[in-house]
């Protein structure tokens, strides 16, 4: 049934479920979180060696402010760098050696 057809209290729901529709679409097209990693932006705090990040935490809607001194933070940049290398490489080579088995015939 065309929505003309329908009665005006008819017309009225549509219009209201249309309006329910873009608000919701509208908060869908927020700030994108990522893809499940942490994002952080950085605040300087009042203390010159505090450093404050809020962080988007797996799960929630709601970021958390952290703040850590700069060579703590330092520390753990470079302790998630070192992870995300590793587990780069750990996915080539495992590629590397899939690819090495498709080469060999099962039939040798």
């Amino acid at each position: 049934m065309p929505i003309a057809a329908l009665p005006v209290g008819g017309r009225g729901l549509a219009l209201i479920c249309v309006a329910a529709f873009a608000v919701l679409a509208a908060g869908c097209a927020g700030t994108p979180k990522g893809d499940g990693a942490n994002t952080s932006n950085m605040v300087a705090s009042a203390d010159n060696n505090q450093e404050c990040r809020t962080v988007a935490r797996t799960g929630s809607n709601l970021p958390r402010k952290i703040c850590r001194s700069k060579e703590m933070w330092e520390a753990i940049d470079n302790i998630e760098r070192r992870n995300a290398e590793d587990y780069t490489q750990q996915i080539r080579s495992n590629a590397a050696s899939m690819d090495q088995d498709s080469r060999e015939s099962p039939y040798e």
